[in-house]
């Protein structure tokens, strides 16, 4: 059974990865990316955030987007969160 507290992290973490995507993530033009589900381990330490792409055609391009920029996106979400540990993000496709 997951905990309370799991639950609310696995939320604000998905919120939280939603804003920074939006605004600082550069996708191809006619592309969507949908943050579906945040799934953090019991200790906090890794956080599995599964993702949607459209279309599928570009789906590669966007993960090589998200792969490259991972590190910039951890540092803006360790800034925003104020907790410790903040987990470690991997995106995984649904």
């Amino acid at each position: 059974m997951i905990k309370k507290r799991t639950l609310r992290i696995n939320e604000l973490l998905r919120k939280e990865l939603a804003k920074i995507l939006l605004e600082d993530l550069e996708l191809p033009q006619g592309s969507l990316l949908t943050l579906v589900q945040a799934d953090s381990s019991p200790g906090l330490q890794h956080a599995k955030i599964y993702i949607t792409i459209m279309p599928k055609e570009r789906t590669q391009e966007i993960l090589d987007i998200l792969s490259r920029d991972i590190f910039d996106i951890q540092q803006r979400l360790n800034k925003r969160l104020v907790m410790r540990p903040v987990p470690k993000i991997e995106f995984v496709r649904m």
